[in-house]
C-alpha cells in the first residue's frame, strides 16, 4: 500500500494573502469586503473581466493560471468562492477575439465547469 502524503489547504488568510500579494490592483476592493470571500473573490473576478475587456490578455492569463493551480489547494469554502463567485462570472461568452482567447486559457474541466455554471444561470 502506498501512502499519499498530506497536503495541508490553505487557509482562506493565506489564500488572500497570497491573492493579494500576487495581484496587488485588487487589494482595495478586496479588503472593503473584509470576511466575506465571496464578496472578496467577486472583485478578483470583476478585475478578470475589467482586464479581458480592456485587451489585457497576458494579465487575464496570469489570473487563470493562478486560478487553475489554487482552486485545488484551498479549503472547501474558499473553493466553493472560487467556483461560485469566480469562475461563474467570468465574462468569456461571446465571439470576439478576447473572449476566444480567454475561453482558450481554461483547462478543460474548468471550462466545463464554466459552461455548466453558466447554464444553471441561464447565461448559456
Amino acid at each position: 500500500m502506498e501512502l499519499i502524503p498530506y497536503q495541508p489547504k490553505l487557509t482562506q488568510a493565506q489564500f488572500l494573502a497570497d491573492l493579494l500579494e500576487r495581484f496587488p490592483a485588487v487589494a482595495a476592493d478586496v479588503l472593503e469586503e473584509e470576511g466575506l470571500i465571496h464578496l472578496q473573490v467577486s472583485a478578483w473576478a470583476r478585475y478578470a473581466n475589467t482586464c479581458l475587456a480592456h485587451g489585457q490578455l497576458e494579465e487575464v492569463a496570469r489570473i487563470i493560471e493562478y486560478f487553475q493551480h489554487t482552486v485545488e489547494q484551498v479549503d472547501s469554502t474558499t473553493e466553493n468562492a472560487l467556483y461560485v463567485s469566480f469562475l461563474e462570472h467570468l465574462e468569456f461568452s461571446g465571439e470576439s477575439e478576447n473572449a476566444k482567447q480567454a475561453r482558450q486559457l481554461l483547462a478543460p474541466q474548468y471550462l466545463e465547469i464554466w459552461h455548466q455554471l453558466r447554464a444553471w444561470l441561464g447565461l448559456a
